[in-house]
């Protein structure tokens, strides 16, 4: 007996009658357990079905295995082989389908055979009982674009996630084997306590993936040529003739002053700065320069544009 349905028999013998009550179950057991398995499966392509351009006007349809919602029922087509759909319209927008066929579409009937049809429209509207594949542009003697349209049923969407999946892990690295391992890694990559072969800090992140240069080398690079600018904006001459003026935000009072200041600490009292409040002077070889006595240094000796030469 099956192991599933005792109300069918497996023991009949050539030249058995056979019960119209058993075959009628059985017929009806078929239909509705394979309906619902199709519909569970949900329909859309299970693989193949990929059209990409062809020669002259026309595509070529990769091996074809998909589930219909026909007019009649969820209907499983396959196209074994690769098929080449000629004879399309030039200088056009088309929509190429998969195409169950029906008793009345012929002596065919896909849900027997599981025999699929690939057919074009003008338009977006199904012909019926498709599914759509692609949509293509063509021009005057040759497809110009093809844009897959496909949608997969359940069975395609776990090729298509394993696929995907396949290439997440070449991108990432092996040995990656569960999540885990590669939550260490980005742990490893974001770790601000430093050690490790990962980039402990910003600073140390590459500017883009075949660009090594760091964040801090990129602003001292700019900081560079921001200087280089200002030297040249500055302290450019005219052959040597004069120097280009700069206009101050001082008033003229507090320019007097000032030089007065420094007038007399080079040739009277190299100390009077000293008397000076919330300043910042410079005497060159005499005070503030790091060269006095007392060794006040207000200058910047490795980065400043103004050391006297």
């Amino acid at each position: 007996m099956p192991d599933h349905y005792d109300q069918l028999s497996d023991t009949h013998l050539t030249g058995d009658d056979f019960e119209a009550s058993e075959y009628n179950s059985l017929v009806m057991v078929l239909d509705r357990q394979a309906e619902g398995a199709l519909q569970a499966i949900g329909e859309g392509v299970a693989s193949g079905g990929a059209v990409t351009a062809g020669v002259g006007l026309a595509v070529d349809v990769s091996a074809l295995k998909a589930v219909i919602d026909t007019e009649k029922c969820m209907c499983y087509v396959e196209a074994s082989a690769a098929y080449n759909l000629t004879g399309l319209p030039a200088n056009g927008s088309l929509w190429i389908w998969a195409q169950a066929l029906l008793p009345d579409d012929g002596d065919y009937d896909s849900r027997e055979s599981g025999a699929v049809r690939f057919v074009f429209t003008r338009t977006a509207t199904s012909p019926g009982n498709a599914i759509l594949l692609a949509i293509v542009v063509t021009g005057a003697a040759s497809v110009s674009t093809v844009t897959d349209s496909r949608v997969y049923c359940t069975t395609g969407s776990i090729t298509a996630l394993e696929t995907a999946v396949a290439a997440l892990e070449t991108a990432v690295g092996m040995p990656y084997a569960d999540p885990d391992t590669i939550a260490d890694r980005v742990q490893d990559l974001e770790d601000h306590s430093g050690g490790g072969d990962g980039y402990a800090h910003w600073v140390n992140m590459p500017k883009d993936v075949a660009d090594t240069t760091t964040p801090g080398q990129e602003m001292d690079s700019k900081d560079d040529a921001a200087v280089t600018e200002h030297v040249a904006e500055y302290h450019a001459d005219d052959g040597g003739t004069s120097e280009t003026d700069v206009n101050e935000p001082w008033n003229v009072d507090a320019v007097n002053q000032a030089e007065m200041l420094m007038d007399v600490t080079q040739r009277v009292s190299p100390d009077t700065p000293e008397t000076q409040r919330d300043h910042a002077t410079v005497v060159w070889a005499c005070y503030g320069d790091g060269t006095g006595d007392d060794a006040v240094d207000f200058v910047d000796q490795v980065n400043s544009t103004w050391l006297p030469t």
